[in-house]
């Protein structure tokens, strides 16, 4: 089980490097640009299909390894998911820079039957271990989001034309964005309380640095998102800036999905080096523990440096100083390089 898992987290690993490469030899200029353009759209792809996704999924075939105590349904299905993912991916971010439409839909369809591959084979694994709980739960909800995300490359322009038509009849806009804010507001007090609740029940003092990062950056979101709250209520109109837009996709994207990943990563990648090297020699002989394999104050050092470097990113789109744009976009590119080499180095151990 050991192989699959890490295939996929080696690959996003290389893409995730890949993405801070590019990103020093444009002096991270492009991030405070819009993003709709073939060089924002094949970044914006490079990291979230490509590193974060591929990330996701080598560490649910992990999880639910772990959890279910069950083998995989089918690990030769799990290799064709990971090669029709990989290739599809690879296709559709040719197809950004070559503007290739054709190359985009053929990269995007391969993409979604990988996606596919990948929900029939956690589902099967699911259905015939029959353990539900909140973390089984929530594996299945992000599979099936992850399966309708690819089906919106089909349905997304009749779902904007209809919603369009919607909002231009009814006039709801203003509304719907503030419902919107409150059930995110809501999802996230209640994501933070189960986090805090998690950790009343710790066995260990401290989970480490990657994990404080990781609840830190969400109750940052909350506080962002209380701030879009209160947007809403004394200027809703500042929600058609594109200003705004652009620094909340960045708060989202990087502030809390890439940082919460950054920060776990730190646990599962030395959890699934340690169970594959370690594990059969554990009680035979002495072996290291997993807090042997990466220092924690590296990963607070890493994850400091990637938050400080964003900030600079949001201060100089907020303010449209460019200068703050690139020197936090260089940052966040060094510290992020820096960080994921700590990560790799866990593989050396």
């Amino acid at each position: 089980m050991f192989r699959l898992p890490l295939l996929f987290i080696a690959t996003g690993i290389l893409s995730f490097l890949a993405f801070h490469v590019l990103s020093l030899f444009s002096l991270g200029s492009w991030v405070g640009e819009p993003p709709r353009n073939p060089e924002g759209w094949f970044r914006i792809h490079l990291i979230v299909l490509d590193w974060g996704t591929m990330i996701a999924m080598g560490a649910v075939y992990q999880l639910l390894d772990v959890v279910l105590q069950r083998k995989l349904h089918s690990h030769k299905l799990g290799y064709l998911h990971y090669a029709c993912f990989l290739i599809g991916s690879s296709i559709l971010l040719i197809g950004f820079l070559r503007l290739e439409v054709s190359w985009i839909a053929a990269g995007a369809t391969m993409t979604w039957l990988g996606i596919c591959l990948f929900a029939w084979n956690i589902g099967q694994t699911m259905l015939l271990a029959a353990k539900w709980n909140a973390i089984t739960v929530s594996t299945a909800c992000a599979v099936v989001y992850l399966v309708l995300t690819g089906l919106f490359v089909i349905l997304l322009w009749n779902a904007a034309t209809l919603l369009g038509a919607g909002h231009f009849l009814l006039g709801s806009g203003t509304l719907f964005n503030g419902i919107v804010i409150g059930l995110m507001m809501a999802a996230l007090v209640t994501y933070e309380a189960h986090m805090r609740d998690i950790r009343k029940h710790r066995h260990k003092g401290s989970p480490g640095s990657g994990i404080r990062w990781s609840i830190f950056c969400t109750r940052g979101l909350i506080v962002y998102v209380v701030m879009l709250l209160g947007i809403w209520f004394v200027k809703p109109d500042l929600f058609e800036d594109e200003t705004l837009l652009i620094l909340t996709g960045w708060i989202y994207l990087y502030g809390w999905v890439a940082m919460t990943i950054l920060g776990y990563l730190s646990k599962i990648v030395p959890f699934l080096w340690w169970t594959h090297k370690y594990g059969p020699l554990a009680g035979k002989m002495k072996v290291p523990v997993m807090n042997d394999l990466i220092q924690d104050g590296n990963v607070k050092v890493g994850m400091a440096g990637m938050c400080g470097g964003l900030l600079l990113i949001l201060l100089g789109i907020g303010f449209k100083v460019m200068l703050l744009v690139w020197g936090g976009g260089c940052l966040l590119s060094v510290c992020s390089i820096l960080y994921m080499g700590l990560i790799a180095r866990v593989f050396t151990r």
